[in-house]
Order: C-alpha cells, then structure tokens, then sequence
C-alpha cells in the first residue's frame, strides 16, 4: 500500500499549517479574556470608577474643578466640600495607583475645556514609575476585557501588554470572581469594608472610611512608603513623569489650568526639601502652577486610614478645608468680575 510521504517542515503547505494553527490559538485567546473570563471584583472596579467620574465631568457645563490622580486623591480630598467652598463644581478623579496616569488623561482630555482647574498631587514614588511598570498593573486587563475603545488610542507599547497580560492563574481568579459576583458578594478591604464603587459618592469622592473603621488597619498603617532622596531623585528619567509632562504642555495649550501639589503623608515621614523642589520645578518648568501647605499636606499618623497616603473621612475633610484656599486664586467662578 503506498504511502504519501511526509511533508518537510519547511514546505509552503506546513508553513501555512503552522501559522494558521497559530494565529487560531491567539484568536481564541483573545476571544476567552475578551468575552468569556473577566474580574468584576478587581478588574471590574476600574470600569465602575470610570463611569461614575466620566458621568460626572461630563455633565458639567462651564468650568470645573477636577482632582486629578491615585488613591491617594479618591480617600485624601473631597469635592463634595470643595464644591461647596468654592461654588465651583467637582469632579474626584481619583482612581487606584493600578490605573495608568496615560489611561486617565486618555478618557479625561476629551472632557477639559478652557478654563477648568485640574489639581494634581501624585504620590512621591509615582514621579519614579517606569514604562514596563505602568504597562503591567491591573489596567492592562481592564482595557483588554472592559474597554477595548480606549485600547486602540494607547501606545502600541502599552496595547501589546494588555493582550499578552493573561495567564494560568488569571483563569483561575477570573472563575472564582465571576462565581463570587453571581452569588451577589463583594470583595473585601479590610475586615468589614467592602472595595468598590459602592463607596463613591456622585462627586466620586471615598466616603465611609471612618477614623473607627480605620482600627482595623494598623498593621498596614505600619508599613512606610519609600521617599527618595534627593541626590537620586530623578523624575523627568520616568515614564510617569514624562506622561505628566506631556499632559501639563497639552493643559496649557488648551487653556487648561493645572496645579501641583503634595500628596498627603504623615507627618512622622521625613520629606527632603529637595524632592519638594523638584516637584515643584514639573510643574513651574511647564508654565503651570503649584500650592504647598505649611505642613506639606503632612498629617498626625491617627489621621491615615489603610496607609499612610490614605486620610480617614475626618482628615478628608480637614485636608480639603486647609486646600482650598490655596486653589481659590485658581478658581474662574471666584476671580473678581473686571470693572
């Protein structure tokens, strides 16, 4: 009985057999973390962020005021009270520190016009974050399951991370979320606290962490975060910095007033007055602005909720009380009428 003969491997036919196989195995990946496998717990929580402070900013018409970062702006400031200091309204864009600073000036240039004030007061180490760092935090995911729009405007760099981002033990903890979000259960922060959007108010501010609540945490509260020195504080070498460059220059040529700020710290860290120079000059050398409380937006260690960037509900409060008068001059609604 004759037999065909096989094919060499680098016949046209096999070649053809193998990228075919190939380019079927990345569909079909692409297809699972797409549309079938996803986090609502973890991953979902972006999604639900955005659309609360998307809403929010759109439906301003004039000008704005809009807290602008991490977690450290969603749980450090209140645009609730900040509304009602100034008249102005507010939006609280603070997200997670997974949340990219080029993903959020993506989904909010389209909503700053002439003469909104945007406040930003990223963390210290953020200045430091590199490109391979931002590109595989958890907003990788969120792009590639909940908000495949916006993946086509981010860099190539940062597209090719969000599909590439998946894996053996997100198969894993995707299933246990999805079975978790069936039965109506929420994922935990701490042991009482519920994370999640359910915690934002319609101004898109943290509320409930009370400074009771805050008990809880005290082995968080424990951990310092890391402060560079000055001598190798370096932060226009980073990606982060370089991507808030970018958004300072785009902000000026549109009219858009940005200021600088600190972010909240306890006042038992030791800041170097050389790093708070260098912030500063970010902004100043982009023909910005920057305010800087006497304290250096620096609180007592009982003012910190689940870290030591996180103020409790009553230190919110207080931070954005202290704040606002330093943003008034800033402010279009509270500048003196000409004539």
């Amino acid at each position: 009985m004759n037999q065909k003969p096989d094919l060499p491997l680098s016949s046209p036919r096999t070649l053809l057999a193998i990228i075919a196989a190939m380019l079927g195995s990345l569909l079909l990946y692409a297809l699972l973390f797409a549309c079938v496998l996803h986090k609502p717990l973890s991953v979902g929580t972006i999604r639900d962020y955005f659309q609360i402070k998307l809403q929010r900013a759109a439906a301003i018409d004039g000008p704005k005021l809009v807290f602008f970062g991490g977690s450290n702006v969603r749980f450090g400031l209140r645009c609730e009270l900040a509304e009602q200091l100034s008249g102005v309204p507010c939006v609280n864009a603070g997200f997670i520190a997974d949340v990219g600073i080029d993903l959020m000036v993506a989904k909010f240039e389209p909503l700053l016009h002439a003469g909104d004030v945007v406040y930003v007061p990223p963390a210290y180490e953020q200045y430091l974050w590199s490109r391979e760092f931002v590109a595989t935090q958890r907003d990788a995911a969120y792009l590639f399951s909940y908000d495949r729009a916006t993946l086509p405007k981010m860099s190539w760099y940062r597209q090719l991370h969000a599909l590439f981002y998946f894996n053996l033990p997100y198969v894993v903890s995707s299933s246990a979320e999805m079975a978790l979000a069936a039965v109506g259960l929420k994922r935990k922060a701490g042991a009482s606290r519920e994370f999640g959007a359910q915690n934002l108010n319609a101004w898109g501010d943290e509320t409930g962490h009370s400074a009771a609540q805050a008990q809880g945490y005290a082995a968080l509260l424990a951990l310092k975060p890391r402060i560079p020195d000055a001598a190798h504080f370096d932060p226009q070498r980073h990606y982060f910095t370089q991507q808030l460059e970018l958004f300072l220059d785009w902000a000026r040529a549109h009219g858009v007033t940005v200021v600088g700020g600190l972010p909240q710290m306890s006042e038992e860290i030791q800041i170097p007055p050389g790093v708070i120079d260098k912030v500063r000059a970010i902004y100043l050398d982009h023909g910005q602005h920057f305010v800087d409380l006497p304290s250096h937006s620096q609180y007592p260690h009982d003012c910190f909720f689940d870290s030591l960037y996180h103020l409790n509900e009553e230190c919110q409060l207080q931070h954005t009380r202290l704040l606002m008068p330093l943003l008034q001059p800033y402010l279009p609604a509270l500048k003196p009428a000409a004539g």
